[in-house]
């Protein structure tokens, strides 16, 4: 987020603003969905590039206590490869620990041991919000690293599509995705609120093939890829969905999975959304459902807890139109630890962890992905999860009295950083 903000102030600041108008901003898909055509899975099944893979074991990892020992002993442990995509190695020069320096490293070491490294990482992001010596740590190891860069008519137009998926996989055997990226403020004690899920089974295999594509997508076919592939006997009885989307190769299964899930919804929908910002159609869907009596719950950062300011002033842009249609907003206030998970429950029968945050920069710009479960004690785990976030003593439920209370030059940024909500 930090990049989106310095992208688009900079832009101004350099008088440049008149030329956003010649940005090509893709249509938001509209998904034209025949809902006769089966029930939630047989739709997904259908709408997006995904299946189920029967057999695995999901394990929730929530913030830095739960997510850093699975993510360094996964690492610690390799024997044969570690497959990343980040956003970014951040910059924790003046945060202790310096987590995104201790990974680096640690992943150099790997190499340097005959492991095979390989991770895409946000090129604009990996420049602006990490170091140089991450960076030429990582470029002067065995570590083979590959940029992502969306190809445009001229610079600008290239910063909007961003590499933004969290993928770990080891051995191929073993995967963790969801919302973190290596760092202290998502692995470090008492830090964000964050939320990733180790998986294990035959899914693995799925997420494997993700990495493979997006890899040879960016610098050709890997040889052998059948090594990376080991036989994988069911872990456990959970099913296991795993979607991405890719803007630039016009692929917006994410879209459609939220837009068919929400469409369906008959008792429940809880949300968790650090940097809210939806399009016409995703709030389409979320009045929709309340006005059929669903209990619509979002959570998002109030203005102290989010990282960047203007990400809170686009939310709040939309908090009244939510409250009018039935939707029930909540405010997460625990500053400084920012919530940053990216979660959503529909009934019992559609639960996801993601990297999708529910705002324009992943319905349209972005690469994501996530991993989606129908059986109820996986469903439940999630639910539980954002019900306890919901309950939590520094969250707050707002209302019309708390719209009133705001002072007008809350609702006059609000209105006036609402015209740059493409960027957000």
């Amino acid at each position: 987020m930090t990049i989106r903000r310095c992208l688009v102030t900079s832009l101004f600041t350099l008088g440049l603003g008149g030329w956003v108008g010649c940005i090509h901003i893709p249509p938001v898909i509209v998904p034209e969905i025949d809902y006769g055509a089966g029930e939630l899975g047989e739709l997904l099944d259908l709408y997006t590039d995904s299946w189920v893979d029967h057999g695995n074991t999901m394990e929730l990892l929530l913030d830095g206590e739960q997510a850093y020992p699975a993510f360094r002993g996964l690492i610690e442990n390799a024997r044969e490869h570690i497959h990343i995509e980040t956003l970014v190695f951040d910059n924790d020069t003046n945060r202790r620990p310096d987590l995104g320096m201790e990974f680096a490293q640690l992943l150099a070491d790997k190499a340097e041991q005959g492991v095979e490294v390989k991770i895409i990482a946000d090129k604009i992001a990996q420049r602006y919000a990490s170091t140089e010596e991450i960076n030429q740590l990582l470029r002067k190891s065995k570590v083979n690293i590959r940029y992502y860069f969306g190809p445009g008519a001229w610079p600008f137009q290239r910063t909007l599509y961003r590499q933004h998926k969290k993928i770990l996989i080891v051995d191929g055997r073993t995967a963790i995705i969801g919302g973190m990226n290596y760092g202290t403020r998502y692995l470090g004690n008492e830090q964000w609120r964050d939320s990733n899920v180790l998986l294990t089974g035959p899914v693995v295999a799925s997420v494997q093939g993700e990495f493979l594509r997006d890899w040879e997508e960016l610098d050709g076919p890997v040889a052998d890829p059948a090594r990376y592939f080991p036989p994988l006997a069911p872990t456990g009885d959970l099913g296991v969905r795993i979607v991405d989307q890719r803007p630039l190769a016009g692929d917006f299964s994410m879209n459609y999975a939220v837009t068919i899930a929400l469409h369906l919804a008959r008792r429940s929908v809880l949300i968790e959304a650090p940097y809210f910002n939806p399009s016409d159609d995703l709030l389409a869907e979320l009045l929709a459902a309340a006005a059929r009596g669903v209990d619509v719950c979002i959570l998002t950062n109030d203005l102290d807890s989010m990282d960047i300011a203007d990400a809170f002033y686009q939310a709040a842009y939309w908090f009244e139109t939510l409250l009018d249609g039935g939707v029930r907003v909540f405010l997460w206030q625990r500053a400084p630890r920012t919530m940053h998970s990216k979660a959503m429950v529909v009934d019992d029968d559609f639960a996801m962890i993601s990297s999708y945050n529910f705002n324009l920069r992943s319905i349209l710009w972005d690469t994501e992905n996530a991993a989606i479960f129908h059986d109820p004690p996986a469903v439940e785990a999630v639910r539980q999860m954002i019900e306890d976030d919901l309950d939590a003593e520094w969250t707050r439920e707002i209302d019309a009295a708390w719209i009133a209370e705001q002072p007008e030059e809350v609702w006059e940024t609000a209105r006036r950083l609402h015209a740059l909500r493409w960027f957000y």
